[in-house]
C-alpha cells in the first residue's frame, strides 16, 4: 500500500511541475526608460522572463514618452525577433477609436448621444429595436452580443450585409435593461451609425484613416491595416492547457471566466466570447498566422 501511495504522490507531483513549470524566454529586453523609473525595467524584465513570445510597452507622463521598452519574439516558430516598430492586434483598444469618432461626430452635430438609432437607420427598429439609442449602443446595452446568422469571415467587411444582418436580428435581451459586453458586435454596430450620420457615409476605419491618424505623432495604429505591413505584424498565440489551467488555480477571475465559458455552454458570457466562430477566445484566431 505505502509503494501505491508513493507511486501516486509521485505521479501527481510530476504532475504538478508539469502544470506549474514556467515558460522562459531567451531574449532581453532592448529600449529606454526615464531614470525617475528605473523599477519599471525591472519589473518589464521579470515579466519578459516568463513570456513565450513577445511583449512591447510604452508609457507616457504629462505628454511625454517616459518608458519605450520590448522585447521577446514577434514569431517565435520562425525565430522573429521583437523589434522596435513591431506591432500587434490591439483588440478591443479600437473601442476607445470608435467612442471618440462619435464624440467627433456629436461636436459636429452629426450625431446626439441620446437620438434614436433609427433616426439614422430605420430598419434598424425591427424585432423590439426600435427605442435604442446611440448612447445605448456605446453602453452596451441593445442586446445585440450575437446575431442571428453566423458571420463569414470572407463578409466580415461587406458592410451592406453585415447591415441587413443587424437589421433582422433579435436582442438577447429587451434593449436598455442590462449592459452586456459585445466583444465584438461594437464595432459593427457603431460602423454602421457612422456610415449613415457622417455627410461623407465613411465607416470607421475611413475616418479614422483620414481625419485623425494625419493628426498623431505616432501613426502606426490602423483600422484595417495595410496588406504592406503586414510583415511587421507579431503572431497572435494562445494560452496553453496548462497555462489556462494554472491561471484558474491561482486566479479566482480566470475560474470564473472558465466556469462561464466552458461549463455553463449556453449563457451570455459564452455566446459573447464565440462569436462569430472564428474570432472565438477559446480557439486559435485567424490573426497573423502564417
Amino acid at each position: 500500500m505505502s509503494s501505491r501511495r508513493a507511486a501516486i504522490a509521485v505521479t501527481i507531483g510530476i504532475l504538478l511541475g508539469w502544470l506549474f513549470k514556467e515558460p522562459t524566454n531567451d531574449t532581453h529586453s532592448q529600449g529606454t526608460v526615464d531614470t525617475r523609473i528605473v523599477e519599471a525595467r525591472k519589473t518589464f524584465d521579470n515579466i519578459l522572463f516568463y513570456e513565450r513570445e513577445g511583449i512591447a510597452m510604452a508609457a507616457y507622463h504629462n505628454g511625454e514618452l517616459i518608458a519605450d521598452l520590448w522585447g521577446g519574439y514577434a514569431d517565435r516558430s520562425a525565430v522573429r525577433i521583437w523589434e522596435r516598430d513591431t506591432m500587434t492586434v490591439t483588440f478591443s483598444t479600437t473601442k476607445a477609436i470608435a467612442a471618440l469618432i462619435v464624440a467627433i461626430f456629436v461636436s459636429r452635430g452629426h450625431l446626439h448621444y441620446d437620438d434614436l438609432v433609427t433616426k439614422y437607420w430605420p430598419e434598424f427598429g425591427q424585432h423590439h429595436k426600435e427605442n435604442v439609442t446611440v448612447q445605448w449602443v456605446l453602453e452596451h446595452k441593445t442586446g445585440l452580443i450575437k446575431f442571428d446568422e453566423e458571420i463569414q469571415l470572407e463578409r466580415a467587411n461587406d458592410h451592406l450585409y453585415i447591415s441587413k444582418l443587424i437589421e433582422e436580428s433579435k436582442p438577447m435581451w429587451p434593449p436598455g435593461t442590462a449592459s452586456g459586453y459585445h466583444a465584438i458586435t461594437q464595432g459593427w454596430l457603431i460602423d454602421q451609425i457612422l456610415r449613415r450620420a457622417d455627410p461623407k457615409k465613411r465607416g470607421i476605419g475611413q475616418f479614422y484613416r483620414e481625419e485623425i491618424q494625419p493628426l498623431m505623432k505616432d501613426k502606426d495604429f490602423y483600422i484595417g491595416l495595410p496588406r504592406s505591413l503586414h510583415y511587421r505584424m507579431a503572431r497572435i498565440v494562445q494560452s496553453t492547457n496548462a497555462e489556462f489551467i494554472k491561471a484558474c488555480v491561482l486566479g479566482q477571475r480566470y475560474r470564473t471566466f472558465a466556469w462561464n465559458v466552458i461549463w455553463t455552454r449556453q449563457n451570455l458570457v459564452n455566446i459573447a466570447c464565440n462569436y462569430p466562430s472564428w474570432m472565438s477566445v477559446m480557439v486559435s484566431m485567424p490573426l497573423r498566422r502564417p
